[in-house]
């Protein structure tokens, strides 16, 4: 059975890291592109937290009302010229890419101004192909004794990471999935090239990442003990480390149950693509 939240929790859209190319048909596989998502277009991880605070901190109109100093005081940075920049900076963006609405410019909105953002476009993209970010998620992480940047570089890699792992549907019982019944594993194997392909974060950082998040229990990775090696090629590759978000988790035996199911389900995808896998 899977933990439930006791905690606030937002939904941000995977439209943050990648997002389905609608210009591409194919019959078997999606295909994803980086070209157009939030990242790609707002350039700052801040607008990771405030996509959860106008979550957070609309009411049932879909209305947030906000400052940009309130808004920074929200997410624990300073009220300074650059970060009210940044903040301004990230609302525009928003607004332009259609996620927000709410009325003035640039040069009309002061730090004190009280904007009224209607975040229903927001909270429409977020009905589908969304990852869910806790409080108590960014809290653990912002607690840590490290600069800034470091814990917004970890809060990006973790919500990547989350928003690849597959999540299981709820059954009519309110009961989820039994992993045994041909479902897929909630957990991905990820590289580092492509966790620096889909956020911009270097492996030597990603790899620091990865490290402080087991310290933290909020992640458990696994290498696998295999080999594979495509067709037509001598070249034999490590298997990527597969990675489970312990909170989506009951205990560590489920924990352990989801790797073997995602360490089956990589083997198998690898056998289809031709290629030969063997333990080491």
């Amino acid at each position: 059975m899977r933990k439930q939240y006791n905690d606030n929790y937002s939904r941000i859209p995977n439209r943050l890291f990648y997002m389905k190319n609608e210009d591409e048909e194919r019959e078997e596989e999606i295909e994803y592109i980086k070209k157009g998502t939030i990242m790609e277009v707002v350039e700052d991880n801040k607008v990771i937290l405030i996509l959860h605070e106008l979550y957070l901190g609309s009411d049932f109109r879909f209305k947030c009302y906000r400052t940009i100093d309130s808004l920074l005081k929200d997410i624990g940075y300073k009220l300074d010229k650059d970060n009210r920049k940044a903040i301004k900076n990230i609302l525009l963006k928003l607004r332009e890419m259609g996620y927000i609405n709410f009325e003035g410019t640039e040069t009309s909105i002061k730090s004190t101004t009280l904007l009224r953002i209607d975040v229903k476009n927001l909270k429409d993209n977020t009905k589908n192909n969304f990852v869910e970010l806790a409080q108590c998620e960014i809290d653990k992480i912002m607690s840590l004794e490290c600069d800034q940047r470091t814990k917004m570089g970890m809060l990006k890699f973790y919500l990547y990471i989350k928003a690849r792992v597959y999540k299981r549907e709820k059954t009519n019982d309110d009961t989820y999935l039994d992993r045994n019944s041909n479902a897929k594993a909630e957990a991905t194997w990820q590289s580092f090239y492509f966790i620096h392909k889909w956020t911009n974060i270097k492996e030597e950082q990603a790899s620091k990442y990865v490290d402080m998040l087991v310290e933290l229990d909020m992640i458990t990775v696994y290498k696998g003990k295999y080999k594979f090696k495509e067709k037509n090629n001598d070249l034999w590759k490590d298997l990527s480390s597969i990675y489970v978000i312990n909170d989506l988790q009951a205990s560590v035996e489920d924990i352990k149950e989801e790797i073997k199911l995602c360490v089956k389900q990589y083997i198998y995808i690898l056998n289809r693509k031709g290629c030969i896998v063997t333990p080491i």
